[in-house]
């Protein structure tokens, strides 16, 4: 056993009435927030894994807000720097479905049945990515309807330029030609797989993918989301029950 003693080389080890790193990031709150329904040994994994993604997705739109104040202001250096973060955001949102990927259908099925009608595909913040990029289809608003505060965040979103058209606006404004800017909101009708996604039950019939399953969802969805910002599909998270991920089922309603 080492004699190692911080306190000898001047490290702080007395912290009563001191800010520590466990009251700085609040860790009581955050490790406190894993309340599995089951006794399965893998349903913690998958809390945590969504509960991650969240605060990815939280850290992605701090980001992307930014972004498009500074590009409102002409200030394109900031912009580029945040956006570029946002794109190393999503590829650890990528990456982090291996961990997820070691779970198989037959684990997932011991506790799903627990989890009701909730899906990933309820997830706010994706929303909110989702409408900030520049994706604008109003009728997403209808699985967050039942949350007034969820609801009426999404409407200010949509009646608030995007990303997409504020780059548009700063291109214009430096006389660079550019296509015409979005509506605030679309009216484009969802796809049948995300009509599908909305009926219950939808989890039951898109168990995840077996370990070394062949599909998987393309690594540079997200990073082209960022880039282009003006994709138009209504594509579901790569977590959702009707997406084509291999790596995860849906996760819980946040």
């Amino acid at each position: 056993m080492s004699d190692y003693d911080p306190a000898e080389e001047g490290a702080h080890t007395d912290f009563a009435g001191r800010m520590a790193y466990g009251d700085y990031l609040r860790l009581d709150r955050i490790l406190g927030a894993q309340k599995p329904l089951t006794d399965a040994h893998d349903e913690m994994l998958f809390v945590i894994q969504h509960q991650v993604s969240e605060l990815w997705m939280r850290l992605a739109i701090h980001e992307i807000a930014a972004a498009r104040r500074s590009l409102a202001q002409d200030r394109a250096e900031p912009a580029l720097k945040m956006l570029a973060r946002v794109s190393r955001i999503f590829e650890q949102l990528n990456n982090a479905w291996d961990v997820l990927r070691t779970m198989t259908p037959s684990e997932y099925t011991r506790f799903r049945s627990q989890l009701g009608q909730s899906s990933g595909f309820q997830s706010l913040q994706y929303r909110q990515i989702e409408y900030m990029l520049g994706n604008r289809n109003a009728a997403m608003l209808r699985p967050h309807a039942h949350v007034a505060e969820s609801s009426a965040k999404l409407e200010e979103e949509l009646a608030t330029p995007s990303l997409y058209d504020e780059a548009l606006r700063f291109a214009d404004r430096h006389g660079v030609p550019m296509p015409p800017r979005s509506s605030p909101a679309t009216s484009a009708r969802p796809t049948a797989s995300t009509r599908a996604s909305w009926k219950p039950g939808a989890w039951s019939t898109n168990p995840p993918t077996p370990i070394g399953g062949s599909t998987s969802w393309p690594r540079s969805w997200w990073t082209s989301r960022t880039t282009s910002a003006a994709g138009a599909s209504t594509t579901s998270p790569p977590w959702s029950a009707s997406s084509a991920s291999s790596a995860a089922p849906a996760a819980p309603g946040a």
